[in-house]
C-alpha cells in the first residue's frame, strides 16, 4: 500500500472533514480513504463511458417519453381501486 500526503489543508477544511467522519463513526483516516476509493471508482467510470461507442440513433425523448408513460398506464386510475 501507498500513502499519501496532503499539506496546506486549511483548518476549517479539516475540522469540517473530522465531523464528518464522526458522523459516519469513523476515524479520520478511514473517512478520506473510503472518499478517496470513492473518487477513484467515479473516475474509472468516466474513463469507461468514455471508451463507449456512442451508438448512433434517429429515437427522439418524445419517443422515449411516450413508451415510458404507456408502459406506466393511465395516470390517476379510476379512483375504484382497492388495496388487498
Amino acid at each position: 500500500m501507498s500513502a499519501i500526503q496532503i499539506k496546506n489543508v486549511p483548518d476549517d477544511v479539516r475540522e469540517t472533514l473530522v465531523e464528518a467522519a464522526k458522523i459516519k463513526g469513523q476515524s479520520l483516516q478511514s473517512y478520506l480513504l473510503d472518499a478517496l476509493a470513492e473518487q477513484a471508482h467515479l473516475a474509472r467510470n468516466t474513463e469507461l463511458l468514455r471508451d463507449l461507442p456512442v451508438a448512433e440513433t434517429d429515437v427522439s425523448m418524445d419517443d422515449i417519453v411516450e413508451v415510458i408513460r404507456s408502459s406506466r398506464g393511465p395516470l390517476g386510475g379510476t379512483g375504484e381501486e382497492s388495496i388487498t
